[in-house]
């Protein structure tokens, strides 16, 4: 028998890189995130692309417009960022 120590690979940054396509909504339609990508950059400066998916992100109200205040969380670390929702009248 061995032993096997896993270490978890530090994060340098973490950012959305290109919000979703989707930027207009009307009221009651769910958070579309096609073309949402985030980016993880590491000490050694190697850094990895990732879809930004629906598990990932809470603070979305599909019946609030205006001003909403969005949590992006990846492997326990946090972007908050402010998304203005544009309402599609029609």
């Amino acid at each position: 028998t061995f032993e096997v120590e896993v270490i978890t690979r530090p994060i340098a940054f973490f950012a959305i890189s290109t919000f979703p396509t989707k930027r207009e909504y009307k009221t009651g339609e769910p958070l579309d995130l096609t073309g949402g990508k985030f980016v993880v950059g590491y000490p050694e400066g190697n850094y990895e692309i990732f879809d930004l998916t629906a598990d990932m992100i809470s603070g979305y109200n599909m019946n609030k417009s205006g001003i909403q205040i969005l949590t992006v969380t990846y492997k326990g670390y946090k972007i908050i960022y402010t998304w203005y929702k544009t309402l599609k009248i029609g």
